[in-house]
């Protein structure tokens, strides 16, 4: 079971960052940045403000 949010948005990361949020990790290739942060509803409620 995977336990992690990915993403690509680099904003979207910066916004979960300065909420409070632990970033794990990330990865890069070919010039894209993949952002990873521990999954959680408090992860999913953060990502539904910054879309909504």
């Amino acid at each position: 079971m995977n336990n992690t949010y990915t993403n690509r948005d680099f904003y979207l990361s910066a916004y979960l960052i300065a909420s409070g949020l632990e970033m794990k990790s990330h990865t890069s290739s070919n010039g894209v940045t993949t952002f990873i942060f521990e999954d959680s509803d408090t992860v999913q409620e953060f990502v539904s403000n910054y879309y909504g």
